[in-house]
């Protein structure tokens, strides 16, 4: 594996951080869309929202990585994680399942543009996408409503926990 075809998402998953990640993914694509790609992660905090934006343009545009979690994740960054392809974890890598408003909500966003029931809605909406992504990455050995609770729970996943249910393909 050659370090120039490597990727580094170590701030907060933000709009800025998402897009300078994408800009250096397609520069790495355009160079040699043929070379694999690795990304590492070290990030425990950030928006849901950026996350997703990020996973959507990544999936719609078809490029394949294998991600790395080299430190902690959490569910802002893990969707992230699960884009690749193989999913390795170092030994300190760390994993929690958390339901922070800040990650979930827009609340002080949307302040005075929409109704607190409807943001209410919406957290509780990307709660369940964020659950759903997580038990597909687990082969549905954990259920939506086992990953809500864990969620709640504010839950650190072992990384050995992690691999035996198959949110990491490989430990390092």
């Amino acid at each position: 594996m050659s370090i120039r075809r490597s990727l580094f998402w170590t701030k907060p998953v933000t709009a800025d951080s998402m897009h300078g990640v994408l800009k250096d993914l397609m520069e790495l694509i355009k160079e040699d869309g043929t070379v694999e790609i690795s990304l590492y992660i070290s990030s425990s905090d950030g928006s849901f929202d950026q996350a997703m934006t990020f996973c959507s343009f990544v999936q719609v545009a078809g490029f394949n990585f294998n991600t790395y979690a080299t430190g902690s994740l959490d569910s802002s960054s893990l969707p992230i994680f699960l884009l690749g392809k193989q999913r390795f974890g170092f030994p300190q890598t760390s994993i929690i399942l958390n339901d922070d408003a800040t990650i979930f909500d827009r609340r002080s966003a949307l302040s005075g543009y929409a109704s607190d029931k409807n943001l209410k809605e919406e957290g509780g909406l990307k709660r369940k996408c964020f659950a759903a992504l997580v038990t597909e990455a687990t082969g549905g050995q954990w259920t939506e409503d086992e990953i809500l609770l864990k969620m709640k729970k504010q839950t650190l996943i072992l990384l050995e926990e992690a691999a035996q249910v198959g949110l990491v393909t490989e430990i390092i």
